[in-house]
Parts: structure tokens; C-alpha cells; sequence
């Protein structure tokens, strides 16, 4: 009895074992043909080529354009447009392994169209923020050089003009921070009779305040630079500037050159907010660009 029953038992494993090789025979892809994982990578390929023909113009893509598409890309991984459709038979003839490659499918086209969004996203970051850098210099550009008569004067005794040569600069339409920087080059010419020259440079203020502020000149026969720095006040707002570049006795004779007339402001939290621009568009790139590769 016993004898009967084990041989009952060899004969359901020998039935199971027999199925199970079935089965694995069946489902296991012939030799040449590509694995579950690299056949959901090429239709994957193939489905954006459709989806790109699909949503594309009719007058950009032709049937010819889809085939030589579908050829290039099918070589890229060493397959003929024929062996490829007897490929596709094969695995539609195996459902079990044909799903889990679609199901693979569904996952790389997500992950494509994630990485698409996030390249879309970094490009729209970046010209956002290119427009914006562009506005901030021509910003700067804007403030950095205030002084717009000419560079060079020359100031002779016969001269009917205001020999302290005084100028104003409206400026209530620009937000002007930080420091103004005054400065000249002087020489003086032998038959100069000047007296203690300075630079004057005064802010009015929209409240009707000034501030002024003087600068002595060296008076020398040799070409000497002058630099008057005039700090701001934060809480105000510059109405309009006055000054003279050659405060003096206007009596006396006066025989001076005055050459490279400049008038900047000095603002260094536009310097430090560039920084700030580029360094975070760096960083932002960078991150971008690793998200992207975890994909």
C-alpha cells in the first residue's frame, strides 16, 4: 500500500516538473531576440516616434520620414524593420511576457515626459532670468555713468562763461543708492592765478534737504586726478544734483585743463544681487540637471 502511494507521489512531480519546464519553455524568448527590458526600451523609442508623427504637421513628416525613423532607430539596436515585426508576433503570442514589457512601456514614457517638463522648466528658468539680468544691467548701465556733457574742458582767463564751470543733473526718475563718485583729472596752466580750487557736489533731496560736500584739488602744473565720494542717504530720495567742478574765485584769471569728467554711482548691492542672480541660476541648473539624471 505504501509503495502505491509513493508511487503516486512521483508520478503528480514528475507531472508538476513537466508543466513547470512547459511553462518556462514557453515563455522563455529565443535566442536573438531582445529581453522583456530591452523590448520595452526600443518600442518606447518607437512610441514617441509615433506620438512625434501623430501630433507633428502633415507637411513636416511623410509616411517615408516614419519608416526611415522606425529603420534608424531599430538598427541602433541591431534589428531589420522584418526581424523586428517577427519579433513583435513572437511576444504577442506570449501575453504574460508582452504585458510586462508594456507595463515597462508605461514607465519609461513617464519618466520621459517627467524629463521633458523638468528640461522645459530649466529652459524657462533660465530665460526668465537671462531677461532679468538684462534688465538689471541695462539698469546699472543706466546709473554707473550719470555724467553725460563732455569729458574734457578747458578753461582759459578770456572765457565769458562761469569759470567755475557749475552743472546739474535731474535725476528724480532714478532710484540712485549706494555713493556717488565726483572725479576729474586737472592740470593747471602757467598763467593760472586759482585760488584753494575744489570740487562741490550737493544732492537735493525730494524733501527739500541737501546734503554738500567739497573736495580740495592739488594745484599743480602736472595732470593730478580729484575723486569726491558722496555717500547717499538711504532714506531719501535724490531729487536733483549740483555741483561745480572748479569752485574758486571767478575774479582771478583762470587757465586749467579738466579732462576724463566723471559722475558714477556706486552701488554695491546691484554688484552683490548679479552675484546672487548667476550663483542661483547655477545652482538651479544644477539641480535640474541631477534631477534629470536620476532618471
Amino acid at each position: 500500500m505504501e509503495n502505491k502511494n509513493l508511487y503516486k507521489i512521483k508520478i503528480v512531480l514528475i507531472i508538476l516538473l513537466v508543466g513547470i519546464l512547459f511553462i518556462g519553455c514557453k515563455n522563455r524568448v529565443p535566442r536573438g531576440f531582445p529581453k522583456p527590458k530591452k523590448m520595452a526600451a526600443i518600442v518606447t523609442e518607437l512610441k514617441i516616434i509615433e506620438n512625434t508623427m501623430q501630433y507633428g504637421s502633415s507637411d513636416i513628416f511623410s509616411t517615408k520620414d516614419t519608416y526611415g525613423y522606425y529603420k534608424s532607430t531599430l538598427e541602433k539596436y541591431g534589428y531589420t524593420y522584418q526581424q523586428f515585426d517577427s519579433i513583435r508576433k513572437w511576444y504577442a503570442n506570449h501575453p504574460e511576457l508582452y504585458q510586462k514589457v508594456y507595463a515597462q512601456v508605461v514607465v519609461n514614457l513617464s519618466k520621459r515626459e517627467t524629463e521633458l517638463g523638468l528640461l522645459l522648466d530649466k529652459e524657462k528658468i533660465e530665460e526668465d532670468e537671462k531677461n532679468r539680468l538684462e534688465k538689471l544691467e541695462a539698469e546699472q548701465q543706466k546709473l554707473s555713468e550719470l555724467w553725460s556733457e563732455a569729458d574734457t574742458l578747458t578753461i582759459s582767463p578770456t572765457d565769458t562763461i562761469d569759470k567755475r564751470a557749475p552743472f546739474k543733473i535731474e535725476t528724480d526718475t532714478l532710484d540712485l543708492t549706494g555713493m556717488l563718485r565726483f572725479s576729474a583729472q586737472y592740470k593747471f596752466l602757467i598763467n593760472d592765478e586759482s585760488k584753494n580750487p575744489q570740487m562741490m557736489l550737493s544732492a537735493f533731496y525730494a524733501d527739500s534737504t541737501a546734503d554738500t560736500l567739497y573736495k580740495e584739488i592739488p594745484h599743480s602744473f602736472q595732470k593730478q586726478s580729484t575723486i569726491l565720494d558722496f555717500q547717499i542717504d538711504e532714506n531719501k530720495k535724490i531729487s536733483n544734483i549740483y555741483g561745480y567742478l572748479l569752485l574758486q574765485d571767478s575774479l582771478v584769471n583762470v587757465s586749467v585743463e579738466i579732462s576724463d569728467i566723471s559722475l558714477r554711482i556706486i552701488n554695491d548691492s546691484i554688484d552683490n544681487e548679479f552675484k546672487v542672480q548667476k550663483d542661483s541660476r547655477l545652482k538651479r541648473g544644477n539641480e535640474e540637471m541631477k534631477n534629470i539624471e536620476r532618471y
